[in-house]
Protein backbone atom coordinates (compact mmCIF):
# COMPACT_ATOMS: atom_id res chain seq x y z
CA UNK A 1 0.00 0.00 0.00
CA UNK A 2 1.24 3.27 -0.74
CA UNK A 3 1.78 5.56 2.54
CA UNK A 4 2.55 8.86 0.65
CA UNK A 5 4.35 11.70 3.27
CA UNK A 6 4.74 15.26 2.84
CA UNK A 7 7.76 17.09 4.62
CA UNK A 8 6.06 19.22 7.11
CA UNK A 9 7.23 22.54 8.64
CA UNK A 10 9.71 22.60 11.38
CA UNK A 11 9.27 26.34 12.25
CA UNK A 12 10.28 26.48 15.69
CA UNK A 13 9.48 29.61 17.89
CA UNK A 14 12.30 31.82 19.80
CA UNK A 15 10.59 34.30 21.75
CA UNK A 16 12.83 36.96 23.81
CA UNK A 17 11.25 39.05 26.53
CA UNK A 18 12.70 43.15 25.63
CA UNK A 19 15.67 43.64 27.98
CA UNK A 20 16.97 46.78 28.78
CA UNK A 21 19.98 48.28 26.61
CA UNK A 22 22.60 48.48 29.28
CA UNK A 23 21.35 44.51 30.39
CA UNK A 24 21.99 43.45 27.21
CA UNK A 25 25.45 44.69 26.79
CA UNK A 26 26.20 42.82 30.31
CA UNK A 27 24.66 39.71 29.02
CA UNK A 28 25.89 39.63 25.73
CA UNK A 29 29.83 40.42 27.20
CA UNK A 30 29.05 37.60 30.23
CA UNK A 31 27.90 35.06 27.25
CA UNK A 32 31.04 35.71 25.49
CA UNK A 33 33.07 35.33 27.78
CA UNK A 34 31.46 31.76 29.62
CA UNK A 35 30.82 30.52 26.08
CA UNK A 36 31.49 26.57 25.85
CA UNK A 37 31.27 25.58 22.51
CA UNK A 38 32.06 21.56 23.53
CA UNK A 39 28.50 21.52 24.79
CA UNK A 40 26.44 19.10 23.18
CA UNK A 41 22.78 20.05 21.05
CA UNK A 42 19.53 18.73 22.49
CA UNK A 43 19.57 14.95 20.98
CA UNK A 44 23.15 14.05 21.96
CA UNK A 45 24.03 11.37 24.68
CA UNK A 46 25.38 13.43 27.96
CA UNK A 47 26.41 12.29 31.03
CA UNK A 48 25.96 15.85 33.31
CA UNK A 49 23.28 18.64 32.56
CA UNK A 50 26.62 20.69 32.51
CA UNK A 51 27.51 18.79 29.08
CA UNK A 52 24.63 20.67 27.05
CA UNK A 53 24.17 23.55 25.60
CA UNK A 54 19.95 23.45 26.83
CA UNK A 55 21.53 22.67 30.24
CA UNK A 56 19.65 19.86 30.86
CA UNK A 57 20.66 16.15 30.51
CA UNK A 58 17.46 13.86 30.87
CA UNK A 59 17.64 10.26 30.59
CA UNK A 60 21.21 10.10 29.00
CA UNK A 61 20.31 12.94 26.18
CA UNK A 62 20.72 16.66 26.15
CA UNK A 63 16.77 18.13 25.78
CA UNK A 64 15.33 21.38 25.79
CA UNK A 65 13.78 22.03 29.39
CA UNK A 66 10.24 22.66 27.59
CA UNK A 67 9.95 19.71 25.82
CA UNK A 68 10.33 16.71 28.70
CA UNK A 69 7.07 14.94 26.44
CA UNK A 70 8.94 11.54 27.04
CA UNK A 71 10.16 12.16 23.76
CA UNK A 72 7.35 11.99 21.47
CA UNK A 73 8.93 14.05 18.68
CA UNK A 74 12.02 12.16 18.40
CA UNK A 75 12.32 8.88 15.78
CA UNK A 76 11.60 6.20 18.36
CA UNK A 77 8.26 8.54 19.30
CA UNK A 78 7.53 8.69 15.57
CA UNK A 79 7.62 5.06 15.19
CA UNK A 80 5.70 4.55 18.33
CA UNK A 81 2.92 6.92 16.79
CA UNK A 82 3.22 5.03 13.56
CA UNK A 83 2.73 1.65 15.16
CA UNK A 84 -0.45 3.34 17.14
CA UNK A 85 -2.00 4.31 13.74
CA UNK A 86 -2.66 0.33 12.68
CA UNK A 87 -6.03 0.70 14.92
CA UNK A 88 -7.41 3.17 12.64
CA UNK A 89 -10.14 1.81 10.53
CA UNK A 90 -9.84 2.63 7.06
CA UNK A 91 -6.78 3.40 4.80
CA UNK A 92 -7.22 7.02 4.64
CA UNK A 93 -7.19 7.23 8.37
CA UNK A 94 -4.37 5.78 8.90
CA UNK A 95 -2.47 7.85 6.45
CA UNK A 96 -3.90 11.21 8.13
CA UNK A 97 -2.98 9.20 11.80
CA UNK A 98 0.65 8.83 9.75
CA UNK A 99 0.77 12.88 8.72
CA UNK A 100 0.13 13.62 12.25
CA UNK A 101 2.85 11.59 13.48
CA UNK A 102 5.14 13.37 11.28
CA UNK A 103 4.24 16.66 11.73
CA UNK A 104 4.65 16.46 15.75
CA UNK A 105 8.87 15.63 14.21
CA UNK A 106 11.32 17.45 16.77
CA UNK A 107 13.35 18.14 13.28
CA UNK A 108 13.35 17.02 10.01
CA UNK A 109 16.07 14.79 10.94
CA UNK A 110 14.02 12.71 12.98
CA UNK A 111 11.09 12.73 10.98
CA UNK A 112 12.06 12.35 7.15
CA UNK A 113 15.58 11.21 7.82
CA UNK A 114 15.21 8.57 10.04
CA UNK A 115 11.60 7.44 10.85
CA UNK A 116 10.47 7.82 7.55
CA UNK A 117 13.60 6.15 6.39
CA UNK A 118 11.78 2.96 7.46
CA UNK A 119 8.21 3.81 6.09
CA UNK A 120 9.88 4.53 2.72
CA UNK A 121 11.93 0.85 2.99
CA UNK A 122 8.95 -0.91 4.15
CA UNK A 123 5.28 -0.06 2.21
CA UNK A 124 7.74 1.57 -1.19
CA UNK A 125 10.23 -0.26 -1.43
CA UNK A 126 9.44 -3.48 -0.20
CA UNK A 127 5.32 -3.59 -0.61
CA UNK A 128 5.25 -4.90 3.20
CA UNK A 129 1.42 -4.66 4.20
CA UNK A 130 0.30 -1.98 5.76
CA UNK A 131 -2.44 -2.79 8.95
CA UNK A 132 -5.50 -1.35 9.38
CA UNK A 133 -7.76 -2.23 12.72
CA UNK A 134 -10.14 -4.51 10.69
CA UNK A 135 -6.79 -6.70 10.02
CA UNK A 136 -5.85 -9.99 11.79
CA UNK A 137 -3.00 -10.48 14.22
CA UNK A 138 -1.40 -12.30 11.51
CA UNK A 139 -0.97 -9.38 9.07
CA UNK A 140 0.21 -7.39 11.69
CA UNK A 141 2.78 -9.65 12.87
CA UNK A 142 3.87 -10.24 8.66
CA UNK A 143 4.57 -6.83 8.62
CA UNK A 144 6.84 -7.13 11.04
CA UNK A 145 8.40 -9.74 9.59
CA UNK A 146 8.46 -7.80 6.61
CA UNK A 147 10.15 -4.98 8.23
CA UNK A 148 12.86 -7.30 9.79
CA UNK A 149 13.61 -8.67 6.64
CA UNK A 150 14.25 -5.69 4.83
CA UNK A 151 14.92 -3.33 6.70
CA UNK A 152 16.45 -3.84 9.83
CA UNK A 153 19.35 -1.75 9.38
CA UNK A 154 17.11 1.25 9.76
CA UNK A 155 15.84 0.49 13.32
CA UNK A 156 19.47 1.26 15.06
CA UNK A 157 19.80 5.04 13.28
CA UNK A 158 16.41 5.76 14.17
CA UNK A 159 16.56 4.44 18.64
CA UNK A 160 20.48 5.75 18.67
CA UNK A 161 20.07 8.84 16.77
CA UNK A 162 23.18 7.84 14.90
CA UNK A 163 25.38 7.51 17.45
CA UNK A 164 26.64 4.10 19.72
CA UNK A 165 28.41 3.55 22.51
CA UNK A 166 30.54 0.25 23.37
CA UNK A 167 27.47 -1.64 25.18
CA UNK A 168 26.10 -5.08 24.12
CA UNK A 169 22.80 -6.00 23.22
CA UNK A 170 21.84 -7.80 26.13
CA UNK A 171 22.94 -4.44 27.83
CA UNK A 172 20.09 -3.05 25.64
CA UNK A 173 17.47 -5.13 27.19
CA UNK A 174 18.76 -4.27 30.82
CA UNK A 175 18.76 -0.43 30.02
CA UNK A 176 14.98 -0.85 28.28
CA UNK A 177 13.67 -3.05 31.22
CA UNK A 178 14.32 -0.11 33.53
CA UNK A 179 12.81 2.54 31.46
CA UNK A 180 10.57 4.72 33.50
CA UNK A 181 7.62 5.16 32.20
CA UNK A 182 8.23 2.07 29.76
CA UNK A 183 8.51 2.52 26.26
CA UNK A 184 9.52 6.07 26.76
CA UNK A 185 11.36 7.40 23.90
CA UNK A 186 13.93 9.14 25.11
CA UNK A 187 15.16 6.45 27.48
CA UNK A 188 14.70 3.76 24.50
CA UNK A 189 17.20 6.10 22.84
CA UNK A 190 19.85 6.44 25.35
CA UNK A 191 19.60 2.47 25.87
CA UNK A 192 20.09 1.73 22.39
CA UNK A 193 22.93 4.89 21.71
CA UNK A 194 25.14 3.04 24.13
CA UNK A 195 25.30 -0.15 21.98
CA UNK A 196 26.99 -0.45 19.21
CA UNK A 197 25.54 -0.47 16.20
CA UNK A 198 26.20 -4.17 15.58
CA UNK A 199 24.17 -4.88 19.11
CA UNK A 200 21.67 -2.67 17.93
CA UNK A 201 21.48 -4.13 14.97
CA UNK A 202 21.10 -7.78 17.00
CA UNK A 203 18.70 -6.46 19.37
CA UNK A 204 16.32 -5.25 16.49
CA UNK A 205 17.11 -8.36 14.71
CA UNK A 206 15.59 -10.22 17.65
CA UNK A 207 12.76 -8.27 18.96
CA UNK A 208 11.33 -7.82 15.20
CA UNK A 209 11.53 -11.40 15.04
CA UNK A 210 9.86 -11.87 18.57
CA UNK A 211 7.12 -9.55 17.33
CA UNK A 212 6.45 -11.13 13.99
CA UNK A 213 5.86 -14.48 16.47
CA UNK A 214 4.25 -12.83 19.29
CA UNK A 215 2.39 -9.91 18.88
CA UNK A 216 -1.40 -9.32 20.13
CA UNK A 217 -3.36 -6.37 18.90
CA UNK A 218 -4.67 -6.18 22.83
CA UNK A 219 -2.13 -4.31 23.05
CA UNK A 220 -0.54 -6.31 25.67
CA UNK A 221 3.00 -7.29 25.96
CA UNK A 222 4.66 -9.91 24.36
CA UNK A 223 3.37 -13.49 26.27
CA UNK A 224 6.53 -14.73 28.16
CA UNK A 225 5.56 -18.04 26.78
CA UNK A 226 5.42 -16.68 23.33
CA UNK A 227 8.52 -15.20 23.56
CA UNK A 228 10.37 -18.02 25.58
CA UNK A 229 9.39 -20.52 22.74
CA UNK A 230 10.29 -18.07 19.51
CA UNK A 231 13.68 -17.72 21.60
CA UNK A 232 14.14 -21.17 22.01
CA UNK A 233 16.72 -23.97 20.47
CA UNK A 234 13.82 -24.98 18.38
CA UNK A 235 11.76 -21.34 18.06
CA UNK A 236 11.57 -19.21 14.80
CA UNK A 237 13.65 -16.91 16.41
CA UNK A 238 16.20 -19.06 17.92
CA UNK A 239 19.95 -17.81 15.77
CA UNK A 240 18.48 -13.97 16.49
CA UNK A 241 18.03 -15.02 20.62
CA UNK A 242 21.37 -16.34 20.39
CA UNK A 243 23.20 -13.52 18.92
CA UNK A 244 21.62 -11.18 21.56
CA UNK A 245 21.91 -13.51 24.13
CA UNK A 246 24.90 -15.73 23.72
CA UNK A 247 25.30 -18.86 25.86
CA UNK A 248 27.59 -17.82 28.88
Amino acid sequence: MSNPMKNPPFDRLNRRRPLHRALVVSVGILVAACADDSRRPNGETCETSAQCESGLCEQGLCVSPGSLDQGAGICPGILHCLDGCTAKPTADAVSACSQACFAAADSELEGMLLADEINVCAFVENSCVEPTATDSDEVRRALFSCRREHCLGHYGQCYSGGTFGRGDCAGIATCLGACSPAGAPLCERACVAAATQAAADAWFDWTLCERSQCFSSTGAPPDDACATQAGSAEGACANAHAQCFPAP
